[in-house]
């Protein structure tokens, strides 16, 4: 009888252990945000409203130089991030960018790619990449850098967490003031052909003013 009851307790434990930790699982996950179709917190998904300003960043380009975001000023453009050892949804997504590189053939407008597996995509594995997708070296820049500070600026820059090996599945799209305009699903066919839409009628607008935040995220920093 005594063994029965001492059991029951046993098997009580071992269930409620069970539950913490699937809602600790749970809980952790949210708190991360660690949904690829999210939009980043605080971007909307329209570009009616102009939302936050893209502070200055630097990298390094596929061709082992350096790239500062001074570069696209004044243009429009499109920032996602990316792994080159992802042959599923990134490599999916990096198609669909390469559409639009070939439908919007506007020198006004530019695509930013960043790596979130630096240790791995080297320049040189990123120059190879490229090829393989087709990318123009003029239009379509690959960027990869020290972890820390890519993790930094994907939270402090373009508002969406970044890990090794996991990134969203979204596109950012920044006009020529440097304005983040809207944040879309790169896997949403409906949501692509909106944002194919809003580059062209943000590369329509006459104005090449505006200044870009002062507030400069220096690697290292």
């Amino acid at each position: 009888m005594k063994n029965g009851v001492l059991m029951f307790w046993i098997g009580l434990i071992v269930l409620g252990s069970a539950a913490y930790g699937s809602w600790v699982v749970i809980r952790e996950l949210k708190e991360h945000h660690r949904d690829p179709t999210a939009a980043p917190a605080g971007v909307a998904t329209s570009p009616a409203e102009k939302g936050p300003t893209i502070k200055d960043f630097q990298l390094t380009e596929r061709s082992n130089l350096p790239f500062h975001s001074k570069e696209v000023e004044g243009q429009v453009w499109i920032a996602s991030f990316f792994f080159s050892n992802c042959d599923k949804d990134c490599w999916r997504l990096n198609q669909v960018l390469r559409t639009i590189q070939d439908e919007i053939t506007d020198l006004g407008f530019r695509i930013v790619s960043i790596s979130c597996d630096p240790e791995q995509d080297t320049p040189e594995v990123l120059q190879a990449y490229a090829s393989r997708l087709g990318a123009d070296r003029g239009r379509w820049v690959f960027l990869t850098g020290d972890l820390k500070y890519i993790q930094r600026i994907g939270k402090e820059i373009f508002l969406q967490e970044v890990a090794p090996g996991f990134h969203m599945n979204r596109a950012l799209l920044v006009d020529r003031q440097g304005s983040i305009r809207g944040s879309f699903d790169l896997l949403d066919p409906e949501k692509v052909a909106e944002m194919k839409v809003e580059i062209r009628r943000l590369l329509a607008e006459n104005s090449t003013g505006g200044e870009h935040s002062s507030d400069a995220a220096t690697p290292g920093s």
